[in-house]
């Protein structure tokens, strides 16, 4: 920001007259102002809704600390009592001191600007103050017609603008608890070789290798998410494996940095389909999920959405053979309405952040997910001994598999010389892992099938359930 910026005075409250021994200007003591050149600058919004009554407003401004020495800027709070009979706001209890005037007053649950802070009740002693109305800006008893015009035409633009630094002004106004309202496995998610099975270092929230060949599809989604719809829906249709929840994380990770709420949407309702924040939501396997209570929760989340708080979802799902793209959408469309039912028709396919890799990237990310791999089993000082040899051109190694799940290497987790060289597991291990529940498929894609998937295919013993769950993966 600048030590200081040209201006001119476009329109102003009328002057106060000079016999008059009152320290108020005319209501209501406003002016607008014409920036020469300086346009990067946050805009906040405004509201012209009075401040909540008995809320705590805040104000930023330039009051004096000390005397002779120049204001470094400081903060100021207030408790809102109401509107006095010529249209100020009236404050009490706090500190009004010279050159906070003008300092926008901020009322927490509006999450607006209300006004600016006019004239202290006593500037030697915290007891509030008044303070000028943003709704002046619209007109009224003794606003200046030239004022109200221009005021008017502020309030227009600032609609318009002002959701282009929502995320900038939101991170000024947090709300406690936030970070609670959905679901974030991947946060502190360590793999523990002393008590986890190798595969474990497969699963997309432990994040054992680096994220690498989508940051056009992630910045495309991010842009997505900063766009001005109040609700808005995307879909990612892929076979398991193919990368869908790592793109997730990594897109709610990066949301979570600009101060969005970000993460899987909880079965029930924690507070996130009302907070007042930027949400991204994750529904992972959308096809297991109730059809009337998903609908219905996109209902609400659509009724608390705004420019300001927007909501993005994610449906990540696993068509079967032959299903078209988005036919997860389909269920939902039949039961949504109103904003849901438009988001719904309009949802952006994702699909593209789980494309094939091409040849030439399946190299370094092959080599660096062994590397990661090695070194989370084995320690940090883990080094290959050797070069694996390995043709990667064959269609079977086009998936994101290297840092998502199934293969890591050419070798089963049994063989000597294998970074996470260990027994070699059977249907028994298998299913005393957990991987064998019922209707689980995604855990039994968790095991490492270079490990199980033998040529003694199917293992002796083995039941139907686990050898049909297996079809889905190559020899």
């Amino acid at each position: 920001m600048p030590p200081w910026v040209d201006a001119r005075v476009r329109a102003r409250s009328d002057a106060p007259d000079a016999l008059s021994a009152s320290a108020f200007w005319p209501f209501p003591d406003l002016a607008l102002l014409e920036l020469d050149g300086w346009t990067d600058h946050v805009c906040a919004p405004l509201t012209k809704d009075k401040p909540v009554r008995a809320s705590e407003p805040h104000a930023w401004g330039f009051g004096r600390r000390e005397e002779g020495v120049d204001a470094v800027g400081s903060a100021a709070s207030f408790s809102y009592v109401g509107v006095d009979g010529d249209g100020y706001l009236q404050l009490r209890a706090g500190d009004a001191p010279p050159g906070l005037s003008g300092a926008p007053l901020v009322c927490p649950q509006r999450r607006a600007v209300a006004g600016l802070m006019s004239v202290s009740r006593d500037p030697r002693d915290a007891r509030g103050g008044w303070a000028s109305p943003v709704a002046a800006l619209d007109g009224g008893p003794g606003v200046p017609d030239e004022l109200a015009r221009l005021g008017r035409e502020v309030l227009a633009r600032n609609r318009d603008v002002c959701w282009r630094h929502r995320n900038a002004w939101q991170s000024v106004l947090p709300i406690p608890g936030a970070d609670f309202l959905a679901d974030r496995p991947w946060d502190g998610a360590e793999v523990d070789p002393t008590s986890a099975q190798p595969s474990a270092m497969l699963r997309a929230e432990f994040r054992v290798v680096p994220y690498r060949f989508r940051d056009t599809e992630l910045s495309d989604f991010l842009d997505w998410c900063d766009s001005k719809a109040r609700l808005a829906v995307s879909y990612l249709d892929a076979a398991g494996g193919a990368g869908k929840t790592r793109f997730a994380i990594e897109a709610c990770l990066a949301a979570q940095a600009r101060g969005w709420v970000a993460g899987l949407l909880p079965k029930q309702n924690r507070g996130g389909d009302d907070v007042p924040l930027p949400r991204l939501f994750v529904v992972d396997y959308v096809e297991e999920r109730e059809v009337a209570g998903l609908s219905e929760r996109l209902a609400g989340l659509a009724r608390s959405a705004t420019v300001m708080a927007p909501v993005r979802v994610l449906l990540l799902s696993r068509p079967a053979m032959g299903q078209m793209a988005g036919w997860a959408l389909e269920p939902l469309r039949e039961l949504a309405s109103g904003a849901a039912l438009a988001a719904l028709e309009t949802a952006k396919d994702r699909s593209s952040a789980a494309a094939g890799l091409a040849v030439a990237e399946r190299r370094p990310l092959f080599d660096g997910a062994l590397r990661e791999f090695g070194r989370t089993w084995r320690g940090p000082g883990w080094t290959l001994r050797g070069a694996v040899e390995l043709d990667l051109s064959a269609g079977q190694y086009a998936g994101r598999w290297m840092c998502s799940s199934r293969r890591t290497t050419p070798r089963c987790p049994g063989r000597a010389g294998s970074p996470v060289a260990g027994p070699r597991w059977t249907e028994r291990s298998i299913m005393r892992s957990g991987t064998g529940a019922p209707g689980c498929p995604k855990s039994i894609r968790g095991c490492w099938p270079g490990a199980w998937r033998s040529p003694r295919w199917p293992a002796p013993g083995m039941t139907p359930k686990l050898r049909r769950s297996s079809r889905s993966f190559p020899n």
